[in-house]
């Protein structure tokens, strides 16, 4: 089967249910006109048979109640299936013997309830049911005038070719309308796959990116740190640093930030100062912060690492060893702005593989619906305001 878009299988679906519902409403309406054609003028000098056939002809059409309906039980369609028939044989029988007395059957009347019964019930339960079900009901057309007008009254029976071409109609209908649900189902599937596909990839792109900015805010962050620290022993601030972080990155769970995020707001704010300053950056804070409390944790441990890197930035490019961090913001929001008098820059040359600024900083507050600013100007240092959200 060839595979169709999905916007054309999704219109396929809506007219396959437009179909039956027409189907229905068709079949109703054809059987309103041949009861009020019994009721008015085929039985005018029987009122009670034709308040009898009036009964069948509404059996006849009971099933259509079941549309509705969304879970439709095998107990329920049989019970309307059977009341369906019963009314067609209740029709059947009164308008055979009343309409065309004598005549062969089953007459004008019976065959378009005979099409009724075949088109109501086959618009009803078409979703559920095989296509060999219209043949079969289209043989208890047939059946039920033989034995009970037919054989009774030695009569001779007429074959009913609108009745048969109903059928015929309304297999092709059923036919059609089921591959058309079928193509568009194997459109839902393919485009489901598709998503899927989509969200994992974007999944393995944030953590990839998450990967390198966890290392290059500790690994390279730490390399430095040994770079300009003179041979010989190290002093213990600087190893129990290594060793956090190597701690850190053994743990499994060591991209997920787990760790980072159990501690206290107040308290992972102060283990990034202090862990700067341990790199030699004298670290002065200000403003209000009590603020950094309303933050969720994983948007409080992605600040701060953002934070920690734009202070590791200061010592590695202003050519300056003093910054200023400052808590500012809202209810609604909290910014940290990181102050430098160093040599600056012109972002717009900042060069294409420093992940820095970009991966640790923009993409992490990103991710979190924050943004981070950079102002900079060559010889008059630079100022960079993190933002994001104070409810997560």
């Amino acid at each position: 089967m060839t595979a169709v878009p999905l916007e054309e299988a999704l219109e396929r679906r809506a007219a396959a249910d437009a179909v039956g519902a027409a189907v229905a409403a068709w079949s109703v309406v054809m059987l309103a006109l041949t009861m009020a054609t019994v009721a008015t003028i085929a039985l005018p000098d029987r009122p009670s048979a034709a308040l009898v056939a009036l009964v069948g002809a509404a059996l006849i059409a009971s099933p259509v109640l079941m549309l509705p309906i969304p879970a439709r039980a095998i107990w329920v369609r049989v019970l309307f299936a059977a009341t369906s028939i019963l009314g067609l044989v209740v029709f059947t029988v009164v308008c055979s013997s009343g309409v065309h007395a004598g005549d062969p059957a089953p007459g004008y009347a019976v065959t378009l309830g005979s099409a009724a019964f075949v088109a109501i019930n086959t618009s009803v339960t078409w979703r559920t049911t095989t296509i060999f079900a219209i043949p079969a009901l289209y043989a208890v057309t047939i059946v039920v005038p033989i034995v009970f007008v037919v054989v009774p009254a030695h009569a001779q029976w007429v074959f009913d070719l609108f009745t048969a071409i109903t059928a015929a109609t309304l297999v092709v209908i059923v036919v059609v309308l089921r591959a058309s649900r079928k193509r568009a189902q194997a459109a839902f599937d393919a485009m489901t796959q598709i998503r899927a596909s989509v969200e994992r990839g974007a999944q393995q792109d944030q953590l990839e990116a998450r990967a390198s900015a966890i290392v290059h805010d500790t690994v390279l962050n730490e390399l430095a740190v040994l770079a300009t620290t003179p041979p010989g022993q190290l002093r213990p601030e600087v190893r129990r640093q290594l060793e956090s972080t190597l701690s850190q990155l053994s743990r499994e769970d060591w991209l997920l930030g787990a760790s980072a995020s159990a501690k206290p707001a107040h308290s992972a704010f102060d283990a990034v100062i202090e862990r700067c300053r341990l790199r030699g950056l004298e670290v002065t804070v200000s403003g209000e912060r009590e603020l950094v409390t309303a933050l969720a944790p994983d948007v409080a441990s992605q600040l701060f690492l953002a934070v920690e890197q734009c202070l590791a930035n200061v010592l590695k490019h202003s050519g300056r060893t003093e910054a200023e961090v400052v808590v500012l913001g809202s209810p609604d929001e909290v910014s940290i702005m990181v102050i430098d008098d160093g040599v600056g820059f012109t972002e717009p040359s900042e060069p294409g593989d420093r992940i820095g600024l970009r991966a640790s900083v923009r993409a992490r507050l990103e991710e979190l619906g924050g943004t981070a600013q950079v102002w900079s100007t060559p010889g008059a240092g630079t100022s960079v305001v993190l933002t994001v959200p104070a409810v997560a």
